[in-house]
């Protein structure tokens, strides 16, 4: 096998499609489902205190009286799906991975409350409503913006009313500005050893408007490549706020880092809350 015999080395077009998912990959599945459970790794879990903090926010202002159906959009292995059914909401978790919905299932199971199912944030067939609508760790960020339209729309379509609320977070220019171009590799056998032999090359790239690029190629033993491109589009308070508002949502707060604390500059990552405008209630 001759990686230079391809154009996996070189840089894709803004938001260029892959129909390869890392999320729903057969030969990946178990290197996929242990990053759910490592905070430190990009692409990763989402922090077990920013977790906890989202929750005791939820429950300290949205009350399971006022506030009973919760939707978590992308629950992945349903870490705050669980933690919300936990304090009384009946919660609908969604998530493409059936491997991770297999691990929520089976950690909820004793739940009446909680349900899952697997289909993607653009094709919800829920015939149900929601008080609460969670999109969370950058997946809003993954999309272009016309994709991102889309979510919104399904968004409001699933919302109750317009006292609902819609809460998700997106990166900041500060985070954006954290990355350099950097490339590193490493072989199968030092990230899992269950799987067929492969190198993987990945690399972070820098694209104009904020956008950031996490790529990886794996080539396989066999001759076989799969690449993954991972865009996250980073927004600053002004960009995320007209967006929202050009698709009928007003922002009620924003928070940085975690729910509850104040954005500042350093801020990485920004929490939005948010109703539908009440002109934009269908």
């Amino acid at each position: 096998m001759n990686i230079f015999d391809n154009n996996y080395l070189e840089d894709p077009d803004k938001f260029e499609y892959n129909s390869n998912n890392i999320w729903t990959n057969d030969q990946l599945k178990e290197i996929v489902f242990n990053s759910y459970f490592n905070s430190n790794i990009e692409g990763g879990s989402e922090d077990e205190s920013k977790i906890n903090s989202t929750v005791e926010f939820i429950v300290n202002n949205f009350p399971t009286q006022k506030y009973p159906r919760i939707l978590d959009l992308g629950c992945g292995p349903g870490f705050y799906s669980y933690k919300l059914a936990k304090k009384n909401y009946l919660v609908t978790g969604i998530d493409i991975s059936d491997v991770a919905l297999s691990y929520a299932k089976k950690k909820s199971s004793n739940f009446k409350n909680i349900k899952y199912f697997n289909m993607d944030i653009f094709n919800t067939e829920l015939n149900q409503t929601y008080n609460i609508i969670l999109l969370l760790f950058f997946t809003y960020s993954n999309f272009m913006k016309k994709d991102r339209e889309k979510i919104l729309q399904n968004v409001k379509n699933l919302l109750v009313d317009e006292n609902s609320i819609f809460l998700l977070d997106v990166g900041t220019i500060y985070r954006y500005n954290q990355f350099n171009y950097f490339n590193y590799w490493e072989k199968s056998n030092s990230v899992n050893q269950s799987v067929k032999e492969f190198i993987l090359l990945g690399s972070f790239r820098l694209y104009e408007n904020h956008l950031l690029l996490h790529k990886q190629v794996l080539f396989f033993k066999d001759g076989e490549i799969l690449e993954f491109l991972d865009w996250q589009k980073h927004f600053s308070i002004s960009e995320i706020e007209d967006e929202l508002k050009e698709n009928g949502f007003e922002i009620i707060d924003i928070f940085g880092d975690s729910l509850g604390r104040k954005i500042d500059e350093t801020s990485e990552q920004m929490y939005l809350l948010c109703k539908i405008t009440q002109n934009n209630f269908t």
